[in-house]
């Protein structure tokens, strides 16, 4: 399916970079009409290889993990900061 709607998606994405169209506005499009429109069931199908590249790669990069963790560790730190400022 990715293949088919290549162009397509392809068009999208230099229109969001040239600005032409926002991608909340795209979002919105795609959304409302996602039972009966074909590009965005490709773009999710992108979205779902993309992931597994991304999980294929934290399992194997070791070093990727540890920098994943270090930022999880910052944010849960700085919101733990952020409550007890807050009260």
């Amino acid at each position: 399916m990715i293949e088919k709607f290549l162009p397509d998606m392809l068009r999208v994405a230099i229109s969001i970079k040239l600005g032409t169209i926002t991608a909340s506005t795209i979002l919105k499009r795609l959304g409302t009409a996602s039972r009966n429109n074909k590009l965005y069931y490709a773009f999710r199908e992108l979205g779902k290889a993309v992931r597994t590249i991304f999980l294929l790669r934290y399992i194997n990069d070791i070093e990727l993990r540890k920098s994943i963790l270090a930022a999880t560790n910052i944010t849960a730190l700085l919101n733990g900061c952020f409550l007890v400022v807050r009260g």
